[in-house]
């Protein structure tokens, strides 16, 4: 299981302020340093986060148990980020099954 927070604000489509921490990626829930600073006065963009994986790999190496491998977990963080980029800027398909 992987759970994520983000805390963000934006001026003109770029990251003035962003936090990110998640749950299931280490032995406790931690910030996301390298992401946080990676994305800070950059634009708020599905184009920026494309790698943002890459980025990711220097906060976090999850740990492959029975609930899902390492690779899986760093996925599903870096597409939680996806979503909620996509989410608070409403420019795509709704991303919640109650919206479908």
């Amino acid at each position: 299981t992987v759970v994520a927070a983000f805390r963000l604000r934006t001026a003109g489509g770029i990251v003035r302020e962003l936090r990110a921490a998640y749950g299931g990626m280490a032995a406790t829930t931690a910030r996301a340093h390298a992401v946080e600073t990676a994305l800070s006065s950059a634009p708020w963009t599905a184009e920026t986060l494309a790698e943002i994986e890459t980025v990711m790999a220097r906060d976090f190496a999850p740990m492959t148990d029975q609930r899902g491998s390492g690779s899986y977990r760093a996925q599903a963080a870096a597409n939680l980020l996806r979503r909620f980029q996509i989410e608070t800027t409403r420019v795509a398909a709704p991303t919640r099954v109650e919206a479908l």
